[in-house]
């Protein structure tokens, strides 16, 4: 949910916590967590060395064009 509604993981993590909060489906905890991991300078030069070493941490959105492109499913029963 939150790289579709920012594109980035550096998006992400510019965020404030309002931004955050108009997400449906975040919750407070979540926000709290994302800001506690923020904080921690070790988890911010892993991904600058993720990235430099190539990662592309951007949303890359391939539309395929299908016999099932537009389609909708309902599927109902139970599954085992």
């Amino acid at each position: 949910m939150l790289i579709q509604n920012f594109g980035s993981i550096n998006k992400i993590l510019d965020a404030n916590s309002e931004d955050l909060e108009k997400i449906h489906g975040i919750s407070v905890s979540v926000i709290n967590s994302l800001n506690e991991w923020k904080l921690v300078e070790k988890n911010l030069l892993t991904l600058n060395t993720l990235q430099e070493k190539g990662f592309n941490f951007e949303e890359i959105n391939t539309v395929i064009d299908s016999e099932l492109s537009g389609k909708t499913f309902v599927i109902t029963g139970t599954l085992q």
